[in-house]
């Protein structure tokens, strides 16, 4: 087998956007960058997205197919850093994420109580109601 450059196979490209709920908007000002920097979206770039949460949020509209130009995704990670700046506080209130802090702190040290942990489990600890309302203004009926 030959080892030239052209019979080499390009490097997969994965990234992993972390969850966190506002420090969304630390990896959507790095991508921003990246996107300015060489004129392409980071879906041009990237095979591979992958992450949680808020991460998950990023992965998802960075992919997300514009509706007339194809082959295009509709928003760049300036569009994002815009969601988080404009959105971000009513989707991922402080206070919550000082509850949930606590909870973890409270459960490492093992005196959680079971209906905290099933509190979390069920319910998250971000209000569905403004996470719905800003993910359907984002993705409306976009499918990937």
């Amino acid at each position: 087998m030959s080892d030239s450059p052209s019979s080499r196979k390009k490097p997969v490209i994965a990234l992993f956007n972390y969850g966190g709920g506002m420090r969304g908007l630390i990896p959507a000002h790095f991508m921003q960058r990246i996107e300015e920097t060489t004129g392409l979206h980071m879906a041009e770039m990237v095979d591979i997205f992958m992450g949680p949460s808020t991460g998950s949020i990023l992965n998802a509209s960075l992919n997300v197919p514009h509706p007339y130009e194809s082959g295009l995704p509709k928003y760049k990670a300036r569009h994002m850093v815009r969601f988080y700046e404009r959105e971000g506080i009513q989707i991922f209130p402080q206070d919550s994420f000082r509850a949930f802090r606590s909870m973890i702190h409270d459960f490492n040290n093992r005196t959680m109580k079971f209906g905290q942990l099933d509190q979390l489990l069920r319910h998250g600890h971000y209000e569905h109601a403004n996470l719905g309302r800003s993910l359907r203004a984002l993705f409306g009926r976009s499918q990937l």
